[in-house]
């Protein structure tokens, strides 16, 4: 793959987060995923994740529904249609 289409493809996805990334939630959520991916010696797909990792997935989780942080399914299909 040539210079260009890397820098191209670069562009798109740059431009497609910026697109989705309209609120603080989902900026942060953003960041704890890069952070995770930055930092997993994994390099596999998709993202294998450790006893340690996974309780920590599962703990953030829990504490986004908590404190409301989440979509539900219907409201997720009606913001899709909107893309």
């Amino acid at each position: 793959m040539t210079t260009f289409e890397l820098n191209s493809r670069r562009e798109s996805i740059l431009q497609q987060m910026a697109e989705l990334l309209n609120s603080e939630e989902a900026i942060t959520k953003a960041e704890r995923w890069i952070k995770r991916i930055y930092h997993s010696q994994v390099e596999t797909y998709p993202l294998l994740l450790n006893k340690k990792a996974l309780r920590k997935e599962i703990e953030e989780a829990e504490e986004d529904i908590v404190h409301n942080r989440y979509i539900s399914h219907e409201d997720l299909l009606k913001e899709i249609k909107t893309w």
